[in-house]
């Protein structure tokens, strides 16, 4: 029984996809749940073939009724308008199971399968593990990617080696936020790189960690961790800016409750500064303990900044005027009022 050529590497698999012969290319299968290297595989077959011609056929089958009969007529024919076609089957694992079923309709599709028509390329996507009895179907003229999750000890490198390869330099923080942000699955991580560096300019290859949040998790209104940022470092332009762009919708709530929580932080901070802590119980006793080394790095190096800015005095009052503006919004005041209140207030503190 022949069986495709099992591929274990994502990279090695779309590289042998660019270079496929297209006059008879080989059959593409890939099975498990990353659906983006199902998207990555394909952006790369119809980039090949728009390379050659300037169109191309692609239709598409899924669990729809007679799908696995209408695939079989689509591959049999030769296409009369376009000299491509690239095939795509979504839910292998549904739309062939009546064939795996019946030994007839085997040999009848490995027959149609052997006989493909030139300058025909087929992706197929089976969700889940794949079977031999499915991987069987297609012969020694496929490729198969079998994906997988990543191990966490393997993300990071994988992040790393992917930016390499779409042309990328992340900085050490954005490749942490897509870590923890990003499903660890080859396919997702590599189409985060490839949007990152789509939405870069021209020649540009570095990418900051606000460059990356912007791209790939952009915010629906204001963004309360620059809010928040803005406050303790005394920017106010930048504090202005962000308010303004709030979502009508939102209420004040969730950004007091944001600067109470970074206030606790840095009054837990100035204790731990002021006995002498070491460096790691600072963290732990901030709540930053089980974070990447580069991480606390950098929050140690901002709570030493923060805590020289604001004294004991300055973080109760920071403590009072929260607490004035919790209980006057909870007298019923407006949004309208909450943005008065809540601007005014914070800025007297802050700036």
């Amino acid at each position: 029984m022949t069986t495709p050529k099992e591929i274990k590497d994502q990279a090695e698999f779309l590289k042998m996809i660019g270079s496929t012969d297209l006059e008879r290319p080989e059959i593409v299968l890939i099975s498990g749940d990353d659906v983006e290297a199902v998207d990555s595989a394909l952006d790369r077959m119809k980039h090949r073939v728009l390379s050659r011609h300037k169109d191309c056929l692609v239709p598409v089958f899924g669990n729809e009724p007679d799908d696995d009969n209408r695939f079989l007529t689509e591959i049999e024919n030769v296409p009369l308008f376009s000299p491509f076609r690239l095939i795509v089957v979504r839910d292998a694992q549904a739309v062939f199971a009546s064939i795996l079923k019946q030994k007839d309709r085997k040999s009848d599709f490995a027959h149609f399968i052997s006989s493909l028509p030139d300058r025909t390329w087929i992706l197929v996507h089976y969700s889940g593990r794949a079977t031999d009895d499915f991987l069987s179907l297609w012969g020694s003229h496929a490729i198969h990617l079998a994906t997988k999750d990543l191990y966490p000890e393997q993300v990071i490198d994988y992040i790393r080696n992917a930016s390499r390869r779409a042309g990328l330099s992340l900085a050490e923080e954005a490749v942490l936020e897509i870590r923890d942000r990003i499903v660890h699955r080859p396919g997702a991580i590599d189409a985060a790189c490839a949007r990152i560096r789509d939405h870069l300019p021209a020649g540009e290859r570095n990418a900051s960690l606000d460059f990356v949040q912007e791209v790939l998790f952009p915010y629906p209104g204001w963004n309360l961790s620059t809010l928040v940022d803005s406050l303790f470092a005394g920017d106010s332009a930048r504090f202005f800016s962000e308010i303004a762009k709030r979502d009508p919708s939102d209420d004040y709530y969730r950004p007091m409750k944001a600067v109470l929580n970074r206030t606790d932080e840095l009054r837990r901070a100035r204790i731990a500064l002021d006995h002498g802590l070491s460096d790691k119980d600072v963290m732990m006793f901030t709540g930053h303990g089980n974070k990447h080394p580069y991480v606390q790095k950098k929050i140690l190096q901002r709570l030493r900044y923060e805590t020289e800015r604001f004294s004991n005095e300055r973080i109760l009052s920071i403590y009072d005027a929260l607490d004035s503006l919790f209980k006057s919004f909870r007298r019923g005041t407006d949004r309208d009022q909450q943005e008065i209140l809540f601007t005014e207030k914070v800025a007297s503190i802050f700036f």
